[in-house]
Formats: C-alpha cells, structure tokens, sequence
C-alpha cells in the first residue's frame, strides 16, 4: 500500500524487517477499524447491543448507515461494495424483525404472566397471529431467535450497559490515540496523502524515494556494509527508474553476500534490463553452480539472454536441458523450434511443433511455428491451415479467458 510510506519508520536501525513492520500496522488498522461503531463490524455489533436492542427501528436506520458508510468506502474497492450490497439485502428482514419487536415489546408488557418457561410458545403463536405462519422455518427461527435475544438485551441493567460502553468507547479511543502516538508526526502526512490527487500522490511518493535514496546513502558511510541498506537504496532508485543506480546497489549485495541466489538473480534481471547479456550470462551461469530450486526456470532466461547475443546452439543446449528435465514441457519444445529455425534447422524446428502437437493437439503456438516453416519450405497451403487452426484455437482461448 502507498500510504505504507508515509507511515513507516524510515530509520535503518530497525530490529524488525520491513516485511514484519508493514504487517503490523496492517493488523493495526484492521483492527482499529473494526472497532468502529459501523454494522456489522465487531464495534458496530457492540453498538447495536448496547444501545439499540430497546430501540428496534433506530437499529435498522444504524444498519443502513453502515451499508452507506461500507459502500462509501467500496467506491475503489469492489469486495467492500459487494459487501454493503449483502448487509443491504439483508435490511428488509431487520426492519419486519424490529417492527415484530416493536409490538413483541408491547405485547409482553400487557402480559406479565409470561414467565421464561413459556416465551417460545408464546412467540411462535404471536407471529403466526402476526400472519407470519407461514414463513419457512428458517424464516421463523431466525425471527424467533433474534426476538429472544433482543428481549433478553433489554432486559439488562443500565448499569451493566453504561460500564460495557464505557469499556468499548476506552478501547476504541486508545486505539485511535494509541496510532496517532505510533505514527507521529507521519499522521499529518497520512491526512495530507489522502487529500491530494493522483498527480499529487505519485509526486509525493517520488520525493520519498528520494529521501529514502539520501537516508540509505548516510548510512552505508557509516556502515559501507550493511546490506540492508543497499536493498533499499535500490528499490527506491527501482521507484525512480534508475536502473544503473540498482544495479550498482546490488553489485554490492552480490559482494557482502555471494552466495545468495535471490540476489543474484535481481542482479541478472537488472543486467538483462541495462542488456548487459554477458553480465546476465555470468549470474546465471554462477546461479546454476549454486544449485537453486527452480533449475528450468534458470534455463529458460540464460536461454533468452543467449537468443539475444545470437548463440542459438547455447540456447538450444538450454532448452535441452529442460526437456530432460521435463519431457513433457511444450514450451521448451516450441522455444526450442523457434531458436531451430534460427539456425535453418528446419526440419528439427517442425519435428517439435509436431511432437507439441501430439502431446496437446489445442496448443496454438505449435500450430504458428509450423505454419512459419512450413511457409519457409515453400508448403504455402500447409502453412495456411496451420496458421487459421493456431488462429482459430488463439481465439478460442481468448474467449475463456478475456484477460
């Protein structure tokens, strides 16, 4: 989240890593706000409870105000909007239910003989005299459920009411105070972050990469060792579009720690980015000596970084690799066709797109590099109807999937 950054704490001498920072003040805020006296929110329920159970039409019209406040808020955020709209549908039944209350009430003050031995009775028959008898019985238990509780709510001593809110109202206020503390003085940045525009956001979050950039670099000439640090140098140069800054950052992660993997393939990423191939090259090849898990992932890129410096053999030995280590990975066949035809191997090109195609008659990136060879060899009718089927199964694809 944006707004993460202007809450964080932007000194590098944290104990914790970002990663246990930024869930925390997730959980915060998830928290605090479920606290909020909005139904059907935690607070809200406590709200309800509290101070409507007595008041069954004034705990409707709370409801509506929490699916208004939810589909406020759900504006950018469809989960949150799809969530008011179920409160919502669910609204009608609370307004029959307090409206049943409402005279339940009644009706138990002018019957006083009713004791708690008899009240379920009592209320099945007074909603069937209501004209709700017939309502399914999930309806009625619902109806008759909440009835009881609601009676039972009413019921309880105004003290107990006054203490329970004056315990909530504590923990929803210092859980406020408390933030506001934690994130002083950034709360008047957070304010400021949600009243400015796109425009405004995004120059913002530009002139805090650049502080992070002049924080980061005071403290590697303290500590011109501290990895940390140049992670986070680089990722805020990454914000800027700096490449060559992070990649000079991660130059010297790969120095402190050179038998890191994840660091070196950031490194290659950059590398390939700058095309800097034979630097990518190296990282990969010294990636592959470390043994790291994902090994065909590894091929795959040292064999497009190859495709890119014209070494179809090297690329070609990649793809090999990963067929070996999977006989069945179409994709390698079909790169593996490609980088083939490259090198006028076009009979090897079509034996993979025919193997593809045996293995997965609907993959249509067999079909166009079959129809591109095909075309090469002077089979122009062959390549034609190669190339409606990838065409056709393209599209098909395309349907199922719109993304």
């Amino acid at each position: 989240m944006d707004f993460l950054l202007f809450v964080r704490n932007p000194g590098l001498g944290s104990a914790y890593p970002d990663w246990v920072r930024e869930t925390s003040w997730t959980l915060i805020f998830l928290n605090l706000f479920n606290l909020l006296p909005v139904y059907p929110l935690d607070g809200g329920q406590i709200a309800d409870l509290l101070l409507f159970s007595r008041f069954p039409y004034i705990g409707v019209l709370f409801k509506v105000f929490g699916v208004i406040i939810l589909g406020f808020l759900g504006k950018d955020r469809p989960m949150m909007f799809l969530f008011a709209m179920l409160i919502a549908m669910g609204i009608p039944n609370s307004f029959r239910s307090a409206k049943i209350n409402q005279k339940f009430q009644k009706e138990l003050r002018l019957n006083s003989t009713i004791d708690q031995d008899n009240i379920l009775h009592f209320i099945f028959k007074y909603l069937k005299q209501l004209g709700y008898g017939n309502l399914p019985f999930s309806k009625r238990y619902t109806l008759v459920k909440g009835l009881i509780q609601q009676q039972y709510e009413s019921r309880s001593k105004w003290k107990t009411r006054v203490f329970l809110l004056v315990i909530y109202c504590v923990s929803l206020l210092g859980g406020i105070l408390g933030t506001l503390q934690a994130l002083a003085p950034s709360w008047v940045k957070l304010l400021t972050y949600y009243s400015q525009n796109s425009q405004q956001r995004l120059e913002q979050i530009r002139k805090n990469r650049q502080q992070e950039i002049e924080l980061t670099t005071a403290a590697l000439r303290t500590n011109p060792n501290d990895v940390n640090a140049y992670i986070k140098r680089s990722q805020a140069r990454l914000g800027l579009h700096d490449y060559k800054g992070a990649l000079a950052d991660y130059d010297q992660i790969v120095r402190l720690k050179p038998h890191d993997i994840e660091s070196r393939m950031t490194r290659a990423s950059f590398r390939n980015r700058l095309k800097d191939y034979k630097g990518a090259i190296q990282d990969y090849n010294e990636i592959l000596r470390l043994k790291p898990k994902n090994v065909s992932g590894i091929y795959y890129q040292r064999a497009q970084v190859l495709n890119h410096l014209e070494d179809y053999k090297g690329a070609i030995a990649d793809y090999n690799e990963i067929i070996k280590l999977n006989a069945k990975d179409t994709y390698a066949y079909i790169s593996r066709g490609y980088t083939r035809q490259k090198l006028q191997d076009y009979k090897g090109a079509i034996a993979d797109a025919n193997y593809v195609i045996q293995l997965n008659p609907k993959e249509a990136e067999a079909y166009i590099l079959r129809s591109e060879i095909r075309r090469h060899l002077g089979n122009n009718q062959g390549a034609i109807a190669d190339e409606q089927t990838g065409n056709t199964l393209f599209e098909a694809m395309d349907k199922e999937d719109p993304s």
